[in-house]
């Protein structure tokens, strides 16, 4: 797989779910019969990776945009690691737990689905269940949340799971990419009352935003109506 150095690039754009960049460019061989190159590469990494050549610029102009137009996405198991996931619970406990209210069973159901309407998905089913069960988490399977928390931040980060899985279809990138902290943040700042740039500067200092200055990958508001 060619390496970054190799490539002179022409366009790099970063997709939060991957935690990565979608880049075009051209081999700097010059005896490469098909230059132009188009794949991805992991923040911090420097290898492209599934990457496809064309024979002419033409070529990859037209690809490019096809595979913004069509959501395109890596298939290395690289871009599934879930390596935010320890960094994001840390930030949620040590600047969110201090500080968020206790929830009932009640109240629980009722802001499932105010969440829920908001966002445009169908309510998850809710499983309460004991306060000293072992974990609380959301199964895409049957987009459900099992929760033994009493606080509201713990249920807006489940309900975060399902807003994230029902846009990506359950198949897009790791479970706590920055895509899903940008989410979850927004939530814990609609529903659970905390300030945005209180949580925009804690979370960056656990380098949870990915990268916020590069061009963004944007998705279709037309074809992902519930972001």
């Amino acid at each position: 797989m060619p390496k970054m150095k190799d490539i002179t690039v022409f366009r790099e754009l970063y997709d939060p779910h991957a935690d990565g960049y979608l880049v075009t460019g051209r081999l700097k061989d010059e005896s490469a019969p098909k230059p132009y190159i188009m794949g991805w590469r992991r923040r911090h990494g420097q290898t492209l990776i599934e990457p496809r050549s064309y024979s002419s610029k033409g070529w990859l102009t037209r690809s490019f945009r096809e595979a913004l137009e069509n959501d395109e996405w890596p298939h290395d198991r690289q871009f599934f690691n879930d390596r935010h996931k320890d960094r994001l619970y840390r930030w949620e406990d040590q600047y969110l737990a201090p500080h968020t209210q206790r929830i009932s069973e009640k109240q629980a159901r009722q802001l499932i689905k105010d969440v829920s309407k908001d966002y445009g998905i169908e309510p998850p089913a809710l499983r309460w269940r004991a306060e000293n069960a072992s974990s609380s988490f959301y199964l895409g399977q049957d987009h459900s949340i099992t929760f033994h928390h009493r606080d509201r931040v713990s249920l807006l980060h489940e309900i975060g799971h399902a807003i994230h899985g029902q846009n990506d279809e359950n198949d897009k990138g790791a479970h706590h990419s920055p895509a899903f902290t940008r989410i979850v943040m927004e939530l814990y700042h609609k529903y659970a009352g905390f300030r945005l740039d209180y949580l925009m500067v804690t979370a960056n200092i656990h380098n949870l935003l990915g990268d916020m200055k590069s061009e963004q990958i944007i998705f279709d508001p037309t074809k992902h109506p519930k972001f």
